[in-house]
């Protein structure tokens, strides 16, 4: 898989709400699994784990709990 740019829901913009509004640009990096995404969020170079809804389309990051630590 080739990394490319995506827009994503980012969990740490978003807490507190009911519904996801804040968006952030994120670099796919490899799947790692089923629907499991290793991301890295561009404004603040974080890797963590992210999943794509099918229905919507979009990428979902969670940058909150599921961080990627090497």
């Amino acid at each position: 898989m080739k990394p490319f740019k995506a827009i994503a829901y980012i969990q740490s913009l978003n807490l507190g709400k009911m519904n996801s509004t804040e968006m952030g640009e994120i670099t796919v990096l490899e799947e790692i699994g089923n629907n499991a995404y290793k991301v890295k969020i561009n404004s603040s170079g974080v890797l963590c784990v992210a999943r794509f809804n099918w229905f919507n389309g979009s990428y979902y990051a969670d940058d909150v709990y599921e961080i990627i630590k090497e």
